[in-house]
């Protein structure tokens, strides 16, 4: 299905010459679903037609002038490159009827400073949100389980982005030269960081690695001179060259497990020096699995904990209460 509206995003020359043109210098197809050029480089604003269902490749590339646009909720395609070096454009909403969004569908918007993702696209592709200079926040919807190479590349003004739970990797140059970013939550379904995925985050202070990696990209965090502390487990099982190169004020690694050894000998011998083993920490569920224990062991209203320190706490209390006695 997919592959089918893709396809429909391609136009030909003998397409544009029998298309519909409107008064704005718009080309349509001859049925008005398929809006596939703008010859009028200098529109500031438009409205697509009603009944459009897809924009195709290319159609408002490089329009400097373009301000604003308004996409019909008919629309369930966005071809590649379509918004592409429309460097004035500051506003837009993408309805919940766009299934997908091409390639560099707005590579270098570099005025638009927020956007919207629908819940109805599973896939951001190569290079979709690159180089939106002004770009500050971004909401990813939990249907999104792909994130393809370069997806945020070089948006220099993107602080804070929360991954999904339904991403399971995070691809090679997905957030290059985010240089404002200074906190992300990578997700327990993430098995895999690429090459280059947080290469020149300047900002960033703090990562932590969850248990479900088993993979880190060579680069990976190369040149991420704020980063302070690093947060591993004994499941990785590999990383790449150079991955923590030009970390200037790197000063902790801590390895979480019981096995950790393994880990730390991936790490380039500086690092070596300030790798640190953590005991293991249970995971929610072996948590919920304690709780529960100390519910049919203890007490029917057992108590619901947040934390492993707060179960702890709450178990030293009891036995300093026994001691008491």
């Amino acid at each position: 299905m997919e592959d089918n509206l893709l396809k429909q995003t391609e136009t030909t020359e003998t397409e544009l010459k029998n298309g519909v043109k409107d008064c704005y210098g718009v080309i349509y197809s001859s049925d008005g679903k398929r809006l596939m050029k703008c010859e009028n480089k200098s529109l500031e604003q438009y409205q697509i037609k009603d009944g459009t269902e897809v924009i195709c490749n290319d159609a408002f590339g490089f329009n400097l002038h373009l301000k604003s646009i308004s996409i019909p909720d008919s629309v369930e395609t966005i071809g590649s490159n379509a918004f592409s070096f429309c460097t004035s454009l500051r506003q837009i909403a993408i309805p919940d009827s766009v299934k997908i969004i091409g390639t560099r569908a707005f590579n270098m918007c570099k005025s638009l400073q927020q956007i919207n993702i629908p819940k109805s696209v599973t896939t951001i592709m190569y290079g979709t949100f690159s180089r939106c200079l002004s770009l500050r926040q971004m909401t990813i919807p939990d249907t999104v389980t792909t994130i393809a190479h370069s997806a945020f590349f070089r948006c220099k003004s993107l602080q804070h982005i929360q991954i999904p739970l339904s991403v399971t990797a995070i691809a090679e140059g997905t957030f290059l030269g985010c240089s404002s970013l200074k906190q992300i939550t990578i997700p327990d379904s993430v098995k895999t960081i690429g090459s280059n995925a947080f290469q020149e985050c300047d900002s960033l202070e703090q990562i932590k690695i969850p248990a479900s990696v088993t993979h880190i990209g060579e680069c990976a965090f190369y040149g991420c001179k704020s980063l302070q502390e690093i947060i591993l487990t004994e499941s990785i099982k590999s990383i790449g060259e150079i991955t923590f190169e030009k970390c200037e004020s790197l000063k902790k690694i801590i390895i979480r497990g019981h096995f950790t050894d393994k880990v730390k000998k991936m790490l380039p011998k500086e690092l070596q020096k300030i790798a640190k083993r953590v005991e293991y920490v249970p995971n929610a569920e072996t948590l919920a699995a304690i709780e529960e224990g100390l519910r049919l062991m203890k007490d029917p209203n057992a108590k619901r904990f947040k934390s492993i320190e707060e179960l702890m706490d709450d178990l030293n209390s009891d036995d300093d209460e026994e001691n008491a006695k």
